[in-house]
């Protein structure tokens, strides 16, 4: 055989050992990179459902739900937003308890700088339930979920109770 051909092969399995090990190397680290993206949007969803969790408690102690930040998804044209919410059997009638953030809002929450997802439209929350909706989706187990209460494991609704004490 000329040396030529066998240089070829040795050069074309080099080539094939290259790229046997860069495909899964480089699946890694993209699988990698929206483990990180997910965590980052993880933090912001909690982030965000924190400042909501004290808008409601200050509206609660004022009897006042004019410090609700948003806009309301019934008053509002976001057809992508109002869809969305369909799709995850939340009805129109309750589109009024909706209210989806964009940028200004954040910064009227004072979270602007905290945030690592600014996207205007692609965050909704529900002051009365505190949950925060991600209107783009993450994937988790193999679904994509949208409200954080299924995003985040161990993040479950709660009902918060007042009680009255008397001084005796």
């Amino acid at each position: 055989m000329n040396k030529s051909v066998i240089s070829f092969f040795k050069f074309v399995i080099i080539i094939g050992v290259i790229i046997a090990i860069a495909i899964p190397v480089a699946k890694k680290g993209f699988e990698m990179l929206d483990e990180k993206k997910y965590a980052d949007i993880e933090t912001d969803l909690l982030l965000i459902q924190a400042k909501v969790k004290v808008i409601k408690g200050k509206s609660d102690v004022n009897s006042n739900t004019d410090a609700y930040v948003g806009e309301k998804v019934s008053e509002s044209n976001n057809d992508k937003v109002k869809e969305t919410l369909k799709k995850i059997q939340i009805s129109e009638e309750n589109f009024d308890k909706y209210f989806i953030l964009n940028s200004i809002d954040f910064e009227k929450m004072g979270i602007q700088s905290e945030l690592k997802n600014k996207e205007d439209s692609v965050f909704v929350v529900n002051y009365n339930e505190t949950e925060v909706i991600y209107t783009k989706g993450i994937k988790v187990d193999g679904k994509v979920k949208y409200k954080l209460s299924e995003i985040v494991k161990g993040v479950e609704k709660k009902e918060w109770i007042l009680h009255n004490r008397m001084i005796e």
